[in-house]
């Protein structure tokens, strides 16, 4: 008996649904659509050089180019690429201008995701005519792009680091010549590519180059094996609070801290007796003993304090121009050991804060993050905490952050909160120790905010008292 077309019509479709299925099996799909992206060749780069420092944990890149316009229009956008998986260990990307001077306009863009390239448009002073020439310098951050080799070291050794990257520059352009000049932080070095063209080592300096007619994204690797003296120092997290008294006229600083050494890790137990037998040679060792923070000029009031308690191991100096803060940690750090503390201190709020007569405004300028000096931050939190009463806060930034919220805050004699504003940034390095603007409105009456909720809290406590004293809670009763 043959079937009807409502009884075919199943089994076909079925049959498709297996076959497609098939397909589907035999040519699996990526599930990410690739597509090329293809930058303009407006520029020819006549003359790079790069100066690449290794010598703390922090590594920058300082590249000098000599641009010229070969297209037959302006053109004011400059694109730098940097691979994806240099990318996530990016902290700053900086331009300027070399005969000015002027900070240049850097934006993250486009995403080639068949090369895997992350590009940054640099934006030039002023559009560059057909033929002409620019020199722009391009300053580039890294962090964590050290690794120590061997892993583990004795307690008294010196530590050796290995950097990895590229010989030449990498560059969306085509270059007529161009230039790397390693710094190391001393003159031993273990080993480093030497098989590219002109490879020179003169004291703590490895120079490469001068390489001709380099084509654009062209890759060789770089290896260097040194010796690194210093510690790797890294925070990962730090917690910055800074809180507005216009009432005391004070700018009250706490900074909470997770440090860990990234150097290479002991290998065998930590010995007290041995680490102070070798005093005299830590200074060639990676051991982190003391911790140096450079406080704003007027700073008072400094304590140190750990999950233990009080630590007296501190040395605080205070000059006009500035104060320094050295701090002791309770025992030595080696690589992968950790220590956590936090200190604080007060400032004085007019050399930070003042008011703007023409916009009824106070605006305050305060320092980003300053910590130790070429240390990481993994996580950085600045949180502000404005007077009582301040409304139509806004917030300006030299850079970008990863997020902004702005809420309430309770402390102490406070009626609805304080305004709370909280910044939160990865990757955070010395370049980031810039100041920042926060601007708010603070009526004159809201001074009395506080001296009104104490006087009413203290008449109401008064009235209650007096209330409480003329009620009889005795039970009494005639004895029979």
């Amino acid at each position: 008996m043959s079937w009807s077309l409502n009884k075919r019509l199943p089994a076909l479709l079925a049959c498709l649904l297996l076959l497609t299925v098939a397909a589907l099996a035999d040519h699996p799909s990526t599930g990410i659509a690739k597509s090329p992206l293809k930058i303009p060749q407006n520029f020819v780069n006549v003359h790079i050089l790069r100066n690449l420092d290794l010598s703390s944990a922090v590594v920058r890149e300082l590249t000098t180019v000599v641009v010229k316009n070969v297209a037959n229009d302006a053109q004011s956008e400059y694109f730098v690429p940097i691979p994806e998986q240099i990318d996530a260990h990016v902290a700053i990307v900086e331009a300027s201008n070399k005969k000015s001077g002027t900070q240049l306009e850097v934006k993250k863009d486009s995403f080639d995701s068949e090369k895997l390239i992350q590009y940054y448009k640099v934006i030039l002073q002023q559009p560059l005519q057909p033929q002409e020439k620019d020199t722009i310098t391009l300053k580039v951050v890294y962090t964590h792009v050290l690794s120590s080799l061997p892993k583990h070291i004795p307690q008294v050794a010196k530590q050796f680091l290995v950097y990895t990257g590229n010989v030449f520059v990498f560059s969306a352009y085509t270059s007529e010549k161009q230039k790397t000049v390693v710094k190391l932080p001393t003159t031993t070095v273990v080993t480093y590519t030497n098989n590219e063209g002109t490879v020179t080592k003169t004291g703590n300096l490895i120079n490469y180059g001068p390489f001709n007619a380099i084509s654009p994204h062209q890759h060789t690797r770089l290896y260097v094996h040194y010796e690194g003296t210093k510690p790797l120092p890294t925070f990962s997290r730090v917690r910055r609070e800074l809180e507005v008294s216009h009432w005391g006229g004070n700018l009250a600083v706490e900074e909470h801290f997770e440090l860990k050494h990234d150097g290479a890790r002991l290998k065998t137990q930590f010995s007290r007796v041995e680490f102070q037998q070798s005093a005299h040679v830590h200074a060639q060792t990676a051991v982190l003993k003391s911790l140096t923070f450079t406080l704003p000029a007027g700073a008072s009031d400094p304590y140190y304090r750990d999950e233990i308690g009080n630590v007296s191991t501190s040395n605080f100096r205070s000059t006009p121009r500035g104060a320094t803060l050295e701090l002791r940690p309770r025992y030595p750090l080696y690589g992968g050991w950790n220590y956590t503390w936090y200190h604080g201190y007060n400032l004085p709020l007019d050399a930070f804060a003042r008011f703007n007569k023409e916009k009824a405004v106070y605006v305050l300028n305060v320092p980003f993050l300053k910590t130790v000096t070429d240390a990481t931050v993994d996580r950085a939190i600045i949180k502000v905490l404005l007077p009582e009463g301040a409304i139509n806060v806004k917030v300006t930034l030299p850079f970008a952050v990863d997020s902004e919220t702005h809420g309430k805050h309770l402390t102490y004699l406070d009626t609805t909160g304080r305004y709370a504003v909280v910044l939160e940034k990865h990757n955070v390095v010395d370049e980031h120790a810039q100041n920042f603007q926060i601007t708010y409105e603070y009526p004159p009456l809201e001074l009395l905010r506080k001296p009104l909720a104490a006087s009413a809290a203290f008449f109401a406590l008064f009235v209650i008292s007096a209330v409480l004293s003329r009620v009889e809670f005795r039970i009494t009763g005639k004895v029979r």
